[in-house]
C-alpha cells in the first residue's frame, strides 16, 4: 500500500482529531489556519482515504470498575501457524483481552488486559487465563501506565530510563552495607566497628521492608545471608577481604538470573517489545556477561589491591560500565528500531 502524502495542515488536523474527534470542523480550522469549507474538504478527503477509519469514544476503564490494565506476554508450545491461528481463535471468547498483537522474537504474543482489582492481584489474573490454555505460558504482566497523546512521558524521564534507575537502585541496596562498611573502615580504621554497622545495616534493611508491609524477596534474604556470613568471618579473621567479595557473589548471582531467556521484555516499553524483541534478547545475555565480568574483576582486586584502593577501582567501574552498556543497548535499539517502523510503513 502506497504512503499517502500529507502536507503540514494534514497532519495538524490528524493530530487534533486524535486529541478530540468531537473538534467542530470550525475549532479545527482555526487550529489548522485554514478557513472551514477548506477544512472540512481536506477532512472528508482523509477519510475517502481511509486514514480517517472512523472516530470512538475514550471510554474509562476505571469508572467502570476495570482498575486493573496490564500488557501480558504470551508464548506458545508450538509456533505452527495452526496453533497460532487456535490461540487467536481462544483468546476471542476472553472479555478481559482487549488487545492482542503478534510478536516476532522470544514472546509470540502482546496481550492488554483489562480487571477488576489492584496491581497487587495481576499475577491471578495471568494465572486465572493461563488455566485456560494449556500450550501456553502467560507471564505476570507489566502494568499499564497511559502516556500523553503524542506518546511522551512529561512527568519526568521516560520508561527505560526508570526502569534502569529501578534495577540499579535495587542493586545498590543489596551493595549498601558493603559500601558503608568501607566508608566507615576508610574513616575510622576500625575493622569491628565498620563490619558491626555494617551488618547492623542489613538486618535495619529487611526490618524496614517488615515494618513497611513489603514483600522482602529472595534476593534480599541472600543479601543479609551474605553480610552477616561476611561480616563475622571478618571479625574471626580479622580480614577486610571477606566483605570486599561480597559484590562477587551478588554480581554472580544476579549474571545468572539474566541468562533467562526474554528476562529484559519486562522492563522494556510495549513499543520496543514489539518493534525490537530480538535485539532486547541479545541484550539481556550482554546484561549477563557485564556481571560475571563484574564478579570476576572484583574478585581479582578484592585480592590484590587496598580496600582503598579497591573502593575506588570497583566505584569506577560499577558506575561507567553499567551507563556505558545502558547508552549502547539505548542507542542501538532505538536505530535498530527506527529503520523498522520506516519500512512497515513505506510497505
Amino acid at each position: 500500500m502506497a504512503r499517502a502524502k500529507l502536507d503540514r495542515i494534514d497532519r495538524r488536523i490528524l493530530s487534533d482529531l486524535q486529541t478530540s474527534g468531537r473538534m467542530t470542523n470550525v475549532e479545527l480550522a482555526q487550529r489548522a489556519g485554514i478557513s472551514a469549507p477548506p477544512c472540512l474538504r481536506r477532512v472528508r478527503a482523509l477519510e475517502r482515504a481511509g486514514i480517517i477509519k472512523g472516530y470512538h469514544a475514550d471510554l474509562s476503564p476505571e469508572a467502570l470498575g476495570y482498575s486493573v490494565s496490564v500488557f501480558a506476554l504470551v508464548g506458545l508450545n508450538s509456533q505452527a501457524e495452526a496453533d497460532l491461528k487456535s490461540f487467536e481463535e481462544l483468546i476471542a471468547g476472553w472479555p478481559e483481552v482487549r488487545e492482542c498483537h503478534m510478536l516476532a522474537g522470544e514472546a509470540d504474543f502482546l496481550l492488554k488486559i483489562v480487571a477488576e482489582g489492584r496491581i497487587s492481584e495481576v499475577p491471578d489474573h495471568a494465572a486465572h487465563l493461563g488455566a485456560q490454555c494449556q500450550s501456553c505460558e502467560i507471564d505476570d504482566g507489566v502494568p499499564d501506565r497511559p502516556a500523553d497523546a503524542r506518546g511522551a512521558d512529561r512527568r519526568g524521564l521516560s520508561p527505560p530510563v526508570k526502569d534502569l534507575l529501578g534495577s540499579a537502585k535495587a542493586l545498590l541496596s543489596d551493595l549498601a552495607s558493603t559500601l558503608f562498611f568501607l566508608v566507615l573502615f576508610l574513616l575510622t580504621k576500625n575493622l569491628v566497628l565498620a563490619v558491626a554497622l555494617g551488618m547492623a545495616l542489613g538486618v535495619i534493611q529487611i526490618g524496614l521492608q517488615f515494618a513497611r508491609k513489603k514483600p522482602v524477596d529472595t534476593m534480599q534474604w541472600l543479601s543479609l545471608f551474605l553480610v552477616l556470613a561476611s561480616g563475622t568471618t571478618t571479625l574471626l579473621t580479622h580480614d577486610p577481604r571477606f566483605v570486599m567479595v561480597k559484590p562477587s557473589v551478588i554480581y554472580t548471582i544476579v549474571g545468572i538470573v539474566m541468562l533467562k531467556p526474554g528476562w529484559m521484555n519486562r522492563y522494556l516499553p510495549p513499543i520496543a517489545v514489539r518493534v525490537v524483541p530480538d535485539i532486547a534478547f541479545v541484550f539481556g545475555f550482554v546484561w549477563a556477561g557485564l556481571m560475571f565480568a563484574s564478579a570476576a574483576l572484583n574478585l581479582a582486586l578484592a585480592f590484590t589491591l587496598d580496600a582503598a584502593t579497591w573502593a575506588v577501582a570497583m566505584s569506577i567501574w560499577g558506575m561507567a560500565s553499567k551507563i556505558g552498556l545502558f547508552l549502547i543497548q539505548y542507542t542501538t535499539m532505538r536505530l535498530i528500531g527506527i529503520r523498522r517502523r520506516r519500512a512497515a510503513a513505506a510497505a
